[in-house]
């Protein structure tokens, strides 16, 4: 198995074809990009029209139609009684493979909402570098995008249309040095502890800014089509 930068890892919330259409076009997925399938996201990795270097899960939400394009040296088959979830491994493989982009689709927003806290609290734990070099972490589903922001990750820069929402989200006890630019509220050098306090920001400029110096800090910003 190839070395890899970015790694695009593949969940199993269901996406429609209009919402496959524009990840596709919106995150640009390279032939370099290492893909993988967690469980039954080998079927979502395929219906975007890419083949899985690798597949890690326990088979619970895998189709059997996907099996069909499985090798055994791309599986890695995981047991239905384990202490962490798929994602962990799954995440675990790609920084041994060299990853230190990660860009998560269709893993949060599905009808387990135990799944999408336990997605968020463990990547909020990759953020912060405890398990591998991280550079980025990146998430997307349906109901919109999350980024990860930690002292190995200081600085979050984006492109938006003028009036969207992002709210952050201490992820830590508290974040500290969170200085925001290009938004309605702007923040300083502020201390951000588990609350409401960042919730439904509005973008003042196209180029918008987060950035801080210690914790971990969730960003979100919701898809509100």
């Amino acid at each position: 198995m190839r070395s890899q930068v970015r790694a695009i890892l593949f969940g199993s919330v269901p996406l429609n074809q209009k919402q496959i259409r524009n990840l596709k076009k919106n995150l640009k997925i390279l032939d370099s990009d290492l893909i993988i399938g967690i469980d039954g996201g080998l079927q979502l990795a395929l219906d975007f029209g890419f083949k899985p270097d690798l597949f890690v899960g326990d088979e619970d939400s895998l189709p059997k139609k996907s099996r069909k394009s499985l090798h055994a040296e791309m599986w890695v088959k995981l047991s239905c009684e384990k202490d962490r979830s798929d994602l962990y491994y799954a995440t675990l493989k790609a920084l041994e493979l060299g990853a230190t982009e990660l860009v998560y689709i269709s893993v949060t927003g599905g009808p387990r909402l135990d799944h999408h806290m336990a997605t968020l609290f463990d990547l909020s734990q990759f953020a912060q570098g405890r398990f591998g070099r991280i550079k980025a972490i990146e998430v997307h589903g349906p109901e919109g995008g999350y980024y990860f922001l930690s002292h190995k990750i200081p600085v979050w820069k984006a492109t938006l249309s003028p009036k969207s929402i992002v709210s952050v989200f201490a992820m830590t006890p508290e974040v500290l040095g969170l200085n925001l630019r290009g938004f309605k509220f702007r923040l300083k050098n502020y201390r951000l502890e588990p609350h409401s306090l960042g919730l439904s920001n509005q973008v003042m400029r196209q180029r918008c800014e987060i950035r801080i110096k210690k914790g971990v800090l969730l960003v979100v910003v919701p898809s509100l089509t």
